[in-house]
């Protein structure tokens, strides 16, 4: 196995140090990059989570500013301020009191897939956790993906992902 940082295709761009990454804090890089794992590639996820261990701060401008930049090459920062708008939104909706929205499974999904097109929320059902489900009408290629939440503790918010008939979640054939 080889290493080789400068060759990283993850790193593609050196425009970092005048573009809309040069001001932020390290504590509001390592923010942002927590906060874009929903959208990652496993590859960038692997990389992050580096750059968060290592707190090296130009390394995690560079790593912010090339993830961006992948995405949209001519407005990176068109790209990163609309996305940033809908974490503002998963935090104010799913924040516990110990973690931000966009770190909830129903935040990683609404960061993800969007606003689910129908929100069924239930929550004083006989036998039953309080629970929700999303129904989306279309992700990607899919058509008609459902998603279900509840909340065992019943006291915080966070209601992690129990199942969905999405590829590449959690599946109870049950449900």
């Amino acid at each position: 196995q080889r290493s080789n940082p400068e060759a990283t295709p993850l790193l593609v761009s050196q425009d970092y140090l005048n573009s809309f990454v040069a001001n932020m804090s390290k504590e509001e890089l390592s923010e942002h990059i927590a906060s874009i794992e929903p959208i990652s590639t496993q590859v960038e996820k692997d990389f992050a989570v580096n750059q968060l261990k290592g707190k090296d701060e130009e390394l995690m401008r560079q790593y912010f500013y090339n993830f961006w930049i992948t995405r949209n090459d001519v407005d990176p920062e068109l790209d990163w301020n609309k996305y940033y708008e809908q974490v503002k939104i998963a935090n104010k909706l799913f924040s516990t009191g110990i973690k931000k929205g966009y770190a909830t499974d129903r935040g990683r999904i609404y960061l993800r897939h969007g606003k689910p097109n129908t929100r069924s929320v239930f929550t004083s059902e006989p036998n039953a956790y309080p629970y929700e489900i999303w129904h989306y009408y279309k992700i990607d290629n899919f058509s008609n993906k459902r998603f279900v939440f509840y909340n065992p503790d019943v006291i915080t918010n966070d209601y992690p992902l129990l199942h969905s008939d999405m590829q590449g979640y959690i599946n109870y054939p049950q449900w």
